[in-house]
């Protein structure tokens, strides 16, 4: 008995989920991919059979064509993965970036309205883009892309924002759109 008090303990975070774009929505991205990588192989193929004059131009274009395929599809992918969305049980996040990364956050209960946008394609992908709009915004604060469950996603934003506890758990954060880590 010191009479040194422990300190208040604070609460910590919880993660609920965590998920990326759907590679649905890149579909056009990866089927030209393969269409590209599959004429290089044709153009490769035909030229060492005989089927193709060999000619270095038929050599190049083929290559190229595999090349070309081949970055299409490894560029699309690491834009995919590149992105996160993570819900947690005090905010939402966007983490974006491949090497140097960035994150957005918005916390619940400076959460407006949370709106789904998706289109007939959309509907039969099920996926969708969420606009997550801050108060007193007209722009989203947040906008997720390619969204599996849009509607799912936005129930549980919805249903966290409207069983905040007071006082809020983050006080000793400071709430900013852009996260410092």
């Amino acid at each position: 008995m010191s009479g040194v008090e422990k300190p208040e303990s604070i609460q910590r975070e919880k993660l609920i989920i965590t998920f990326r774009p759907k590679r649905i929505s890149s579909l056009f991205n990866y089927i030209s991919g393969a269409i590209f990588i599959t004429v290089g192989l044709v153009f490769m193929i035909g030229s060492s059979a005989g089927f193709i004059a060999y000619s270095f131009i038929a050599w190049t274009f083929g290559l190229g064509a595999i090349l070309f395929g081949s970055v299409v599809m490894i560029w699309t992918e690491l834009k995919r993965r590149s992105t996160l969305y993570i819900l947690t049980d005090w905010n939402v996040r966007m983490r974006t970036g491949y090497l140097s990364k960035t994150t957005r956050r918005v916390f619940y209960d400076d959460i407006d309205s949370v709106e789904v946008q998706t289109d007939a394609q959309d509907e039969i992908a099920d996926q969708g883009k969420i606009e997550i709009y801050a108060e007193g915004e007209s722009e989203p604060a947040l906008s997720l892309d390619a969204v599996e469950n849009p509607y799912g996603i936005r129930e549980i934003v919805l249903r966290f924002k409207e069983t905040i506890e007071q006082p809020v758990p983050w006080n000793h954060i400071e709430k900013t759109r852009i996260a410092p880590y």
